[in-house]
């Protein structure tokens, strides 16, 4: 091959330190969102379709949502965030996650044995999640293991503050302290430590999502991502 494209430089670091070619065949071209293309719901639309499915029926703005979207696989660290939940026993949360998979029955049951049936609701798959993401108070990816996640491109693209791991892509998407917070991973305590400083500032919520929204915009669109790739040819 005469060019690899890597989407991230923490994949370019992997491969180079694995020997799979030369550094100089290998690019960083960033994925990049259509931020015209999306179709985000707005926040009550949203919230009313997901209050369908939770335990409380109506949309009750009495309630923080966290929300996420994530397979339900290992890496995607979502036990750290059942755990942080329960560190931060709060009724007036509720957690959110969108999706489905091979962990479900072992979540199911860290949600009843920590008594968050209330707090804690799995939806399952749900077709063109991103469109809900403005439901969310706060966007949450606890991950073990990324790449450069698509999912938090929807959410900076969405305007929602996040809070995320440390791993893979992630630190060159949110820049910690200033387009969100980004906390270690397999660390419940520093999870719910995050979440609480967010719960507790409606200003800081609302920097951190304007200033991921524009990062998006200027880092991470379709047409920075096409304008790189076809540079490759020139």
């Amino acid at each position: 091959k005469d060019i690899i494209v890597v989407n991230s430089e923490s994949d370019k670091k992997a491969a180079i330190a694995r020997k799979i070619c030369p550094e100089r065949k290998i690019k960083v071209i960033y994925n990049g969102i259509g931020i015209n293309n999306t179709n985000f719901l707005d926040k009550n639309d949203a919230r009313n379709i997901l209050s369908e499915k939770l335990s409380f029926v109506e949309n009750d703005n009495s309630k923080f949502w966290i929300g996420t979207i994530a397979n339900f696989y290992l890496n995607k660290g979502l036990v750290y965030l059942i755990e942080a939940a329960r560190i931060l026993n709060n009724n007036n949360l509720a957690f959110i996650v969108i999706g489905d998979g091979a962990e479900r029955k072992e979540l199911e049951e860290m949600i009843k044995k920590y008594n968050l049936e209330n707090r804690f609701f799995l939806l399952g798959n749900m077709p063109d999640a991103s469109r809900y993401l403005k439901a969310f108070d706060l966007f949450v990816l606890p991950s073990i293991k990324e790449g450069m996640p698509w999912t938090i491109l929807e959410a900076m693209a969405a305007g929602l503050p996040i809070v995320a791991t440390k791993v893979g892509g992630v630190p060159e998407m949110i820049r910690d302290g200033k387009d969100g917070i980004l906390v270690e991973p397999q660390n419940p305590q520093e999870l719910a430590a995050a979440i609480k400083k967010m719960i507790a500032d409606d200003n800081l919520r609302k920097f951190f999502g304007e200033n991921a929204f524009a990062a998006v915009k200027e880092k991470f669109s379709s047409a920075e991502m096409l304008r790189k790739t076809r540079d490759l040819f020139n």
